[in-house]
Protein backbone atom coordinates (compact mmCIF):
# COMPACT_ATOMS: atom_id res chain seq x y z
CA UNK A 1 0.00 0.00 0.00
CA UNK A 2 2.99 2.40 0.99
CA UNK A 3 4.17 1.72 -2.68
CA UNK A 4 0.76 2.49 -4.32
CA UNK A 5 0.62 5.88 -2.30
CA UNK A 6 4.38 6.66 -2.91
CA UNK A 7 3.63 6.16 -7.03
CA UNK A 8 0.32 7.87 -6.93
CA UNK A 9 1.98 10.93 -5.34
CA UNK A 10 5.11 11.03 -7.68
CA UNK A 11 2.19 10.98 -10.51
CA UNK A 12 0.59 14.04 -9.26
CA UNK A 13 3.56 15.67 -8.69
CA UNK A 14 4.42 14.84 -12.63
CA UNK A 15 1.81 16.75 -13.18
CA UNK A 16 2.49 20.41 -13.27
CA UNK A 17 0.14 21.84 -16.29
CA UNK A 18 -2.07 25.16 -15.87
CA UNK A 19 -4.98 25.90 -17.72
CA UNK A 20 -4.76 29.71 -18.35
CA UNK A 21 -8.67 29.64 -19.76
CA UNK A 22 -12.00 29.34 -18.38
CA UNK A 23 -12.67 25.31 -17.41
CA UNK A 24 -15.59 24.20 -19.87
CA UNK A 25 -17.23 20.82 -18.80
CA UNK A 26 -15.00 18.84 -21.23
CA UNK A 27 -11.75 20.28 -19.67
CA UNK A 28 -13.00 19.24 -16.04
CA UNK A 29 -13.82 16.03 -16.89
CA UNK A 30 -10.40 15.73 -18.73
CA UNK A 31 -8.13 17.04 -15.44
CA UNK A 32 -10.41 14.96 -13.57
CA UNK A 33 -9.48 12.25 -15.31
CA UNK A 34 -5.98 12.68 -15.22
CA UNK A 35 -5.31 14.18 -11.73
CA UNK A 36 -7.91 12.70 -9.26
CA UNK A 37 -5.56 11.17 -6.87
CA UNK A 38 -7.95 8.18 -6.28
CA UNK A 39 -7.42 7.39 -9.94
CA UNK A 40 -3.86 7.83 -10.17
CA UNK A 41 -3.80 5.26 -7.08
CA UNK A 42 -5.71 3.11 -8.83
CA UNK A 43 -3.69 3.32 -11.92
CA UNK A 44 -0.18 2.82 -10.11
CA UNK A 45 -1.93 -0.58 -9.04
CA UNK A 46 -2.78 -1.58 -12.63
CA UNK A 47 0.78 -1.07 -13.07
CA UNK A 48 1.69 -3.23 -10.41
CA UNK A 49 -0.81 -5.71 -11.13
CA UNK A 50 0.87 -5.98 -14.29
CA UNK A 51 4.18 -5.97 -13.40
CA UNK A 52 2.83 -9.12 -11.05
CA UNK A 53 1.57 -10.78 -14.04
CA UNK A 54 4.46 -10.12 -15.81
CA UNK A 55 6.39 -11.92 -12.66
CA UNK A 56 4.07 -14.92 -12.71
CA UNK A 57 5.06 -15.67 -16.15
CA UNK A 58 8.68 -15.94 -15.89
CA UNK A 59 10.07 -18.82 -14.20
CA UNK A 60 10.00 -18.83 -10.59
CA UNK A 61 13.02 -20.31 -9.09
CA UNK A 62 16.75 -21.09 -10.90
CA UNK A 63 19.13 -23.71 -10.35
CA UNK A 64 21.54 -23.07 -7.35
CA UNK A 65 24.92 -24.87 -7.52
CA UNK A 66 27.04 -25.03 -4.41
CA UNK A 67 30.91 -26.88 -4.44
CA UNK A 68 32.85 -27.35 -1.49
CA UNK A 69 36.64 -28.78 -1.08
CA UNK A 70 38.30 -29.31 2.20
CA UNK A 71 41.72 -30.99 3.01
CA UNK A 72 42.00 -32.87 5.76
CA UNK A 73 45.49 -33.60 7.79
CA UNK A 74 45.28 -37.54 9.25
CA UNK A 75 48.09 -39.79 10.51
CA UNK A 76 48.73 -41.86 7.40
CA UNK A 77 48.81 -38.72 5.30
CA UNK A 78 46.37 -36.33 3.72
CA UNK A 79 43.21 -36.81 2.88
CA UNK A 80 41.06 -34.50 0.67
CA UNK A 81 37.15 -34.16 0.78
CA UNK A 82 35.08 -32.78 -1.72
CA UNK A 83 31.32 -31.99 -1.84
CA UNK A 84 28.51 -30.70 -4.25
CA UNK A 85 25.21 -29.80 -4.03
CA UNK A 86 22.29 -28.57 -6.62
CA UNK A 87 19.33 -26.93 -5.22
CA UNK A 88 16.20 -26.37 -6.90
CA UNK A 89 13.22 -24.77 -5.42
CA UNK A 90 9.56 -26.74 -6.71
CA UNK A 91 6.72 -24.70 -7.54
CA UNK A 92 3.88 -26.61 -6.07
CA UNK A 93 1.94 -24.01 -6.51
CA UNK A 94 2.27 -24.36 -10.42
CA UNK A 95 2.32 -21.77 -13.12
CA UNK A 96 -0.98 -21.99 -14.34
CA UNK A 97 -2.56 -21.15 -11.39
CA UNK A 98 -0.04 -17.78 -10.30
CA UNK A 99 -0.86 -16.84 -14.18
CA UNK A 100 -4.53 -17.06 -13.56
CA UNK A 101 -4.34 -15.30 -10.39
CA UNK A 102 -2.39 -12.16 -11.16
CA UNK A 103 -4.47 -11.93 -14.24
CA UNK A 104 -7.32 -11.92 -12.32
CA UNK A 105 -5.79 -8.96 -9.80
CA UNK A 106 -4.85 -6.76 -13.48
CA UNK A 107 -8.18 -7.28 -14.45
CA UNK A 108 -9.73 -6.36 -10.68
CA UNK A 109 -7.19 -3.48 -10.52
CA UNK A 110 -8.51 -2.53 -14.34
CA UNK A 111 -12.30 -2.34 -13.34
CA UNK A 112 -11.65 -0.42 -10.06
CA UNK A 113 -9.54 2.28 -11.59
CA UNK A 114 -12.13 2.63 -13.85
CA UNK A 115 -14.72 2.67 -10.66
CA UNK A 116 -11.96 5.56 -9.64
CA UNK A 117 -11.97 8.07 -12.34
CA UNK A 118 -15.94 7.73 -12.73
CA UNK A 119 -16.43 8.80 -9.44
CA UNK A 120 -13.66 11.35 -9.74
CA UNK A 121 -15.20 12.82 -12.76
CA UNK A 122 -18.65 12.84 -11.21
CA UNK A 123 -17.21 14.96 -8.31
CA UNK A 124 -15.29 17.01 -10.40
CA UNK A 125 -18.45 18.02 -12.90
CA UNK A 126 -20.85 18.15 -9.73
CA UNK A 127 -18.23 20.79 -8.36
CA UNK A 128 -18.11 22.67 -12.03
CA UNK A 129 -21.59 23.00 -12.18
CA UNK A 130 -21.81 24.70 -8.53
CA UNK A 131 -19.38 26.84 -9.18
CA UNK A 132 -20.84 28.16 -12.74
CA UNK A 133 -24.50 28.68 -10.98
CA UNK A 134 -22.80 30.41 -8.02
CA UNK A 135 -20.48 32.70 -10.68
CA UNK A 136 -24.39 33.52 -12.31
CA UNK A 137 -25.82 34.01 -9.12
CA UNK A 138 -22.90 36.15 -8.54
CA UNK A 139 -23.45 38.10 -11.79
CA UNK A 140 -26.60 38.52 -10.58
CA UNK A 141 -26.45 39.96 -7.68
CA UNK A 142 -23.61 42.16 -9.16
CA UNK A 143 -26.56 43.49 -11.61
CA UNK A 144 -28.88 44.11 -8.32
CA UNK A 145 -25.75 45.95 -6.87
CA UNK A 146 -25.87 48.18 -9.53
CA UNK A 147 -29.19 48.61 -10.21
CA UNK A 148 -29.85 49.98 -6.03
CA UNK A 149 -26.51 52.61 -6.35
CA UNK A 150 -28.25 54.36 -9.46
CA UNK A 151 -31.73 54.15 -7.16
CA UNK A 152 -29.83 55.89 -4.16
CA UNK A 153 -27.68 58.40 -6.28
CA UNK A 154 -31.08 59.27 -7.84
CA UNK A 155 -33.06 59.46 -4.69
CA UNK A 156 -30.17 61.63 -3.24
CA UNK A 157 -30.99 63.74 -5.79
CA UNK A 158 -34.22 64.14 -5.54
CA UNK A 159 -34.01 64.82 -1.70
CA UNK A 160 -31.29 67.04 -2.43
CA UNK A 161 -33.78 68.77 -4.82
CA UNK A 162 -36.42 69.25 -2.08
CA UNK A 163 -38.45 66.45 -4.00
CA UNK A 164 -38.67 63.61 -1.71
CA UNK A 165 -38.03 62.97 2.11
CA UNK A 166 -34.87 61.53 4.72
CA UNK A 167 -37.10 58.57 4.57
CA UNK A 168 -36.62 57.68 1.58
CA UNK A 169 -32.77 58.20 1.41
CA UNK A 170 -32.44 55.77 4.17
CA UNK A 171 -34.44 53.00 2.58
CA UNK A 172 -32.74 53.24 -0.71
CA UNK A 173 -29.14 53.18 1.64
CA UNK A 174 -30.94 50.31 3.66
CA UNK A 175 -31.92 48.46 0.07
CA UNK A 176 -28.08 49.16 -1.25
CA UNK A 177 -26.35 47.51 2.15
CA UNK A 178 -28.79 44.30 1.50
CA UNK A 179 -27.88 44.64 -2.34
CA UNK A 180 -24.00 44.39 -1.12
CA UNK A 181 -24.47 42.26 1.37
CA UNK A 182 -26.03 39.61 -1.32
CA UNK A 183 -23.35 39.84 -3.71
CA UNK A 184 -20.59 39.22 -0.69
CA UNK A 185 -22.27 36.08 -0.22
CA UNK A 186 -22.96 34.95 -3.59
CA UNK A 187 -18.99 35.71 -3.82
CA UNK A 188 -17.97 33.25 -0.81
CA UNK A 189 -20.63 30.74 -1.71
CA UNK A 190 -18.57 30.97 -5.57
CA UNK A 191 -15.08 31.31 -4.07
CA UNK A 192 -16.37 27.74 -1.80
CA UNK A 193 -17.42 26.36 -5.28
CA UNK A 194 -14.00 26.83 -6.88
CA UNK A 195 -11.69 25.90 -4.14
CA UNK A 196 -13.95 22.64 -3.82
CA UNK A 197 -13.15 22.29 -7.83
CA UNK A 198 -9.57 23.10 -7.40
CA UNK A 199 -8.85 20.46 -5.03
CA UNK A 200 -10.91 17.76 -7.06
CA UNK A 201 -8.25 18.63 -9.74
CA UNK A 202 -5.13 19.06 -7.80
CA UNK A 203 -5.24 22.53 -8.91
CA UNK A 204 -1.31 23.86 -9.38
CA UNK A 205 -1.93 27.52 -10.16
CA UNK A 206 -1.31 30.49 -7.61
CA UNK A 207 -4.89 31.66 -8.23
CA UNK A 208 -8.35 30.07 -8.20
CA UNK A 209 -9.67 28.10 -11.70
CA UNK A 210 -12.27 30.16 -13.58
CA UNK A 211 -15.12 28.12 -15.03
CA UNK A 212 -17.27 28.77 -18.37
CA UNK A 213 -20.05 27.22 -19.76
CA UNK A 214 -24.29 26.74 -19.26
CA UNK A 215 -25.82 25.10 -16.52
CA UNK A 216 -27.33 22.25 -19.08
CA UNK A 217 -26.43 18.99 -19.71
CA UNK A 218 -26.60 16.74 -23.18
CA UNK A 219 -29.76 15.02 -23.46
CA UNK A 220 -29.50 11.38 -23.48
CA UNK A 221 -29.26 9.25 -26.58
CA UNK A 222 -32.27 7.61 -27.55
CA UNK A 223 -33.41 4.44 -25.83
CA UNK A 224 -33.02 2.34 -28.88
CA UNK A 225 -29.40 3.43 -29.04
CA UNK A 226 -28.67 2.49 -25.52
CA UNK A 227 -29.99 -0.85 -26.02
CA UNK A 228 -27.86 -1.65 -29.15
CA UNK A 229 -24.67 -0.43 -27.55
CA UNK A 230 -25.77 -2.51 -24.15
CA UNK A 231 -26.26 -5.38 -26.46
CA UNK A 232 -23.03 -4.74 -28.15
CA UNK A 233 -20.76 -4.28 -24.76
CA UNK A 234 -18.39 -7.15 -24.50
CA UNK A 235 -18.88 -8.54 -21.00
CA UNK A 236 -22.52 -8.83 -21.97
CA UNK A 237 -21.48 -11.17 -25.26
CA UNK A 238 -19.09 -12.97 -22.63
CA UNK A 239 -21.94 -13.50 -20.10
CA UNK A 240 -24.31 -14.52 -22.98
CA UNK A 241 -21.61 -16.99 -24.07
CA UNK A 242 -20.78 -18.86 -20.87
CA UNK A 243 -24.99 -18.88 -20.14
CA UNK A 244 -24.99 -20.80 -23.18
CA UNK A 245 -21.84 -22.70 -22.48
CA UNK A 246 -23.25 -23.81 -18.95
CA UNK A 247 -26.55 -25.09 -20.42
CA UNK A 248 -25.16 -26.98 -22.87
CA UNK A 249 -23.26 -28.76 -20.09
CA UNK A 250 -26.36 -29.35 -18.59
CA UNK A 251 -28.23 -30.95 -21.30
CA UNK A 252 -25.22 -33.41 -21.99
Amino acid sequence: MKSLIALGLAAMMAVGVVYAEPLDRDAVLRLARERSPAALIAGARVDEAAGALSSARAWAHNPQFEWESTQRETPGGSSRDRAWRVDQQLDLVGRGPRIGAARADLVAAGALRGEAVTEAMAGAVRAWLSAVHAGEQRALAAGGVSVHERLRATTVARHDAGETGALDVALATVALARARAGLAAARATELDALAELAALLQWDGEDLPTVAGELEWPAPPALAEVRAAALAHPALAALAADREAAAARRRG
